[in-house]
């Protein structure tokens, strides 16, 4: 929470397009440049969650001069045509580390071709060091330096823009007792301590 990550800045967005040649000479509310208009499309899956981000996402883009259109697929689709030949021009999508927080597949250089999952198409040798460095200790200590180094690499060379966490609460019946994750990468591991879990109880008479 302490790294500087850019912020949200939409009259400094407006100002970098303009020094970078972007205008709207026509006044249509649409920049270009050399003739070429800032267009382009927002690839995500067809999951109101995600549709509906992307929404919001182009709507920003718009205020500042860039005409986006949300194309959202069926996660089928959206894996075979879209993700693993890497066809899209800006892409809305998710990330699942898991119980051991090992970021290697989303952004290690070897990893931007299928099946690897860096999206972002990342290839920076600094990088991929520290990610190599951080998998040959077991060390917590060791490795959550090396992965602070990690994030601030990143956060440095802004190769995605990290959006929200979102959180998704179980409900669980008050009668059901047991050992319960407080933390579950996985919807399968919320049955993780499933062999604790108990309805009934009884009292048992002990013999002083």
């Amino acid at each position: 929470p302490d790294l500087a990550f850019i912020p949200f800045d939409p009259e400094r967005a407006k100002q970098n397009l303009e020094e970078a040649g972007w205008t709207d000479p026509n006044g249509n509310g649409v920049r270009e440049k050399d003739g070429v208009p800032l267009r382009f499309s927002l690839a995500t899956t067809d999951w109101p969650e995600y549709v509906a981000t992307a929404n919001l996402l182009a709507a920003q883009w718009r205020t500042v001069g860039a005409d986006v259109a949300v194309a959202p697929s069926a996660v089928g689709t959206m894996q075979a045509d879209v993700l693993r030949p890497r066809k899209y021009e800006a892409l809305l999508y998710g990330e699942v580390l898991g119980g051991d927080p090992d970021p290697y597949a989303f952004w290690h250089s070897t990893q931007t071709r299928d099946p690897g999952l860096n999206l972002a198409l990342f290839k920076d040798r600094a990088t991929d060091q520290l990610l190599e460095e951080a998998r040959k200790t077991t060390d917590a200590e060791t490795r959550g330096a090396t992965y602070r180094k990690f994030q601030e690499r990143l956060v440095e060379e802004v190769p995605a823009v990290f959006l929200y966490s979102p959180t998704y609460a179980y409900a669980v019946p008050r009668k059901l007792r047991g050992t319960f994750p407080s933390h579950a990468p996985h919807p399968s591991d919320r049955f993780s301590a499933i062999g604790t879990w108990y309805l009934k109880t009884k009292r048992e008479r002990k013999n002083s």
